[in-house]
């Protein structure tokens, strides 16, 4: 399997341990439903894009999401 291939599989799994859906709704108040489905596939695709190394970076990039899909 390619290097790079390897590591977003790895990154995905941490981000998966890190933010699971219970997280995932605890941080940002949501009750069970798409929304939290959603949250997660976008901390999915930002990991994959820019990397992310810690929980809290998640967190911050998960509220951030939440904040800019509250303006519209």
């Amino acid at each position: 399997m390619p290097y790079r291939l390897t590591a977003v599989i790895s990154d995905f799994n941490q981000l998966r341990r890190d933010l699971d859906g219970t997280a995932v709704m605890e941080v940002l108040g949501l009750s069970p439903g798409p929304m939290v489905g959603a949250a997660i596939r976008h901390l999915q695709d930002v990991r994959a894009e820019r990397g992310m190394t810690s929980r809290e970076e998640a967190v911050l990039e998960l509220r951030a999401w939440a904040e800019r899909l509250s303006e519209k």
